[in-house]
């Protein structure tokens, strides 16, 4: 479970966010000592220690193309998400399941 520390403070309390694949994730939203915001996720037992980064960019068909042509990742899926104003691709080399991924997140309107 995720603790409070001096380092960090929670900026949301901890909720459980549902199924994925099969089983469910625990999400905590925190904030460190300078004010910077970060999503932590708490998900069952994975190869990596490492599962997911999310990056904002500010335009995503470039994003994609960048970390395709620099890494070799392909998209495993996109997500268009009008009601929070945002648009999500989620990359990688391999099932998410099984590989850690890269999470490249749009919000309307900043470039």
């Amino acid at each position: 479970m995720l603790k409070e520390s001096r380092a960090f403070s929670f900026v949301n309390e901890v909720f459980n966010q549902g199924p994925v694949n099969g089983g469910s994730t625990i999400v905590a939203f925190i904030e460190d000592l300078d004010g910077y915001k970060f999503e932590l996720l708490d998900r069952g037992p994975t190869p990596e220690p490492l599962c997911q980064v999310m990056l904002r960019v500010g335009d995503l068909d470039c994003g994609m193309a960048f970390y395709q042509k620099a890494l070799g990742f392909q998209l495993l899926y996109k997500r268009d998400n009008p009601g929070y104003k945002y648009t999500s691709a989620t990359m990688g080399c391999g099932p998410e399941d099984k590989n850690t991924v890269l999470e490249l997140a749009y919000n309307y309107g900043r470039h």
